[in-house]
Parts: C-alpha cells; sequence; structure tokens
C-alpha cells in the first residue's frame, strides 16, 4: 500500500514529467555553491548565451545567495534572455575608482529588477565594443562583491574578452553546437587547457539530449553535459521565451529540466 502511495502518482506522469521529477529528486541543492562560471564558445555558432540564462536562472531559483549573470556584448542577448532592462553599467563600472576600493559600491551597477529576477550586468543599449582593459577590472569588483557570477563570452567577443573572462573564472562551461566536442580541445594546447587538466571545464552540448556524461581523449576525463534544446521548424527553440525573456514560471519543463542539468554541473561540487 505504501509503496504504491508513491510510485503510482509518478507512475501516471508522462515519461518527460517524471524524468523532470527524478532528476529533481536526486539533486541534493544542500550541496550546492556559487562559483564564478565563465561560458565560453567552441565554434561560432554555440549559443553561450542561453546555456548562461539557464546557468544563471538555476542560480536565482536554486542557491541561497546571489548569482549575478555578466553580459559584455554589444548583442545583449542574455540580458533579453533574462529580461534586463535597456540601461546597462558595465562599462561605467570599469570606469568607477570606488567600485574598485568599496564593495558594496558595485551594487549601485547591479540590474536587480530584471523580468527574471536574476542581477545582471551589461552594456547599455546600443553601446559600443567592450574593450579587454575595461572589462578585467569590472570583473575584480564584482569578484569581491560577489562568490556567484555567470560571464557570458558570446562568439562575436569571444577572442577579445575570452581571456578575463578565464582569468577570473573558477569554473568554464565551454559550448559547442555540435553533439561532440571539438578535437583540438584536447590535441592542441589552448586557453582552455588548464581548466580541462584541472578538471573544472565542462562541455555543454545544448542540443543533445538532456544529461550528464563524460567525454574521454588523451586520458583525461571531461565532464559533458547536454540540455535538450530542440529547433523549432520556424528556427525558434522549444523554451518558454517570450519578450520579457525566458519564463521560468511558466510550468515547462523543458526549461526545468535544462535548467537544473546546468545548475549542478555549475554549482554542485565536482569530484
Amino acid at each position: 500500500m505504501s509503496s504504491s502511495s508513491h510510485a503510482g502518482p509518478l507512475s501516471v506522469l508522462s515519461p518527460t514529467v517524471r524524468a523532470a521529477v527524478q532528476l529533481e529528486r536526486e539533486t541534493d541543492r544542500s550541496t550546492w555553491r556559487p562559483r564564478h562560471v565563465a561560458v565560453v564558445p567552441l565554434d561560432e555558432n554555440a549559443p553561450t548565451s542561453v546555456v548562461a540564462a539557464l546557468i544563471a536562472l538555476a542560480g536565482t531559483r536554486l542557491l541561497t545567495e546571489p548569482v549575478v549573470a555578466v553580459d559584455p556584448s554589444p548583442l545583449r542577448t542574455l540580458t533579453q534572455l533574462l529580461g534586463g532592462s535597456t540601461s546597462g553599467h558595465l562599462a561605467r563600472l570599469a570606469a568607477d575608482a570606488d567600485s574598485l576600493r568599496e564593495r558594496r559600491a558595485v551594487d549601485g551597477y547591479v540590474d536587480t529588477a530584471t523580468a527574471t529576477g536574476t542581477p545582471l550586468v551589461s552594456l547599455q543599449a546600443y553601446a559600443g565594443h567592450l574593450a579587454p582593459a575595461e572589462f578585467s577590472p569590472a570583473l575584480n569588483a564584482l569578484k569581491r562583491r560577489h562568490r556567484g557570477l555567470v560571464m557570458d563570452v558570446a562568439p562575436p567577443i569571444a577572442d577579445t574578452l575570452m581571456a578575463p573572462a578565464l582569468s577570473a573564472a573558477s569554473l568554464v562551461v565551454a559550448v559547442t553546437s555540435s553533439p561532440t566536442p571539438p578535437p583540438w580541445l584536447f590535441s592542441v594546447a589552448n586557453p582552455l587547457t588548464p581548466y580541462l587538466r584541472a578538471g573544472t571545464l565542462t562541455v555543454a552540448h545544448p542540443f543533445s539530449d538532456v544529461g550528464e556524461g563524460v567525454a574521454v581523449n588523451y586520458g583525461i576525463h571531461t565532464p559533458t553535459m547536454g540540455l535538450g534544446i530542440r529547433v523549432n521548424p520556424d528556427g525558434t527553440w522549444n523554451l518558454p521565451i517570450n519578450a520579457v525573456g525566458i519564463d521560468f514560471d511558466s510550468g515547462d519543463l523543458s526549461v526545468t529540466r535544462a535548467a537544473i542539468v546546468a545548475g549542478r554541473a555549475a554549482y554542485a561540487p565536482r569530484d
């Protein structure tokens, strides 16, 4: 009787719902801790912004202290996904000497009224590109104030801003649009090699089935995660994205499952 009372309600749910419920049951969020996460591309079509948005959303909903999203791209894709305003203060933060001395001064540059509830620092709409010399001090100021950052290094800005983001990161999520990591990631020395060797890099496959795995190359075991994002015939994704960003409260299990997997990769203890 007791067994059926627990199994019964779960057994009548759809496979998608059962998978999401089971995934949440298996996730011990009490062990999750914020990190400084750099989300970087492995190819020019890598959707870093949606991966960064899911990691940031998971931090907002599932951690006990704030995680601040950082969008240094003039395209402001992460800002749109998180429902940020058109005003942005990332460039001003870098130029404000007071923010570099006083930790609490940073708070005035963080947008805490996003539609998704995720704190955000971004460029102002229609602003030009951010220089590495501006990005680095801004990240240093944010790191001193916040234990959790999610930095979106989108493909158009990777050449100039990946290095400062990697320097500020304690964990790297490398995003590829392909179902497998590119061979050069393991066979050629590159800026991600130190994180591979240290075990602080995860490869994200947004368009692969939801789940976690391990890629083994040249004796290096690298965690991987699939987020189960599907592309519809009209080019849109199967995520609840509306005019004010990703609708985490829609009850859509595609975003729930993806956010849990992304959150676990970013915030759970690493072996």
